[in-house]
């Protein structure tokens, strides 16, 4: 059974190893898919999901920001190519803007990558 932790829980415990880019470096582990996330409630694609895991493709680097203290993602799909309007403005389209909030990352996953550090941090277990 998967062990959840928040997102605050993650990135205290990555602190130690990563001081400067703990932040970054837990996202690139969400990006790759090594890392799994669950959320208390979530949108994505035009479909609106309670307690569940959360797909990779939510995570993009370009489209998807992450607030580790309160657990709450925002994702914002726009088109790559602007185009004009008759008065020479750019009109950039929105295709999709999704949400998420009560983020939890997989505990065990998280300390194969940032083991435990004997005595100095200890991350909780929930589920």
């Amino acid at each position: 059974m998967t062990q959840w932790i928040t997102t605050r829980e993650a990135w205290a415990h990555v602190i130690p190893y990563e001081l400067d880019k703990a932040r970054t470096k837990i996202f690139a582990k969400l990006i790759e898919g090594e890392l799994l996330a669950w959320a208390e409630h979530y949108t994505f694609d035009n479909a609106e999901h309670r307690n569940a895991e959360m797909p990779q493709a939510f995570w993009h680097v370009q489209w998807t920001r992450l607030d580790f203290a309160f657990g709450k993602a925002t994702r914002a799909v726009f088109d790559c190519f602007a185009s004009i309007d008759e008065r020479g403005e750019r009109i950039i389209r929105q295709h999709s803007s999704d949400s998420a909030t009560g983020i939890r990352i997989d505990r065990n996953a998280l300390l194969a990558f940032w083991p435990p550090i004997p005595e100095t941090i200890s991350i909780g277990a929930t589920t």
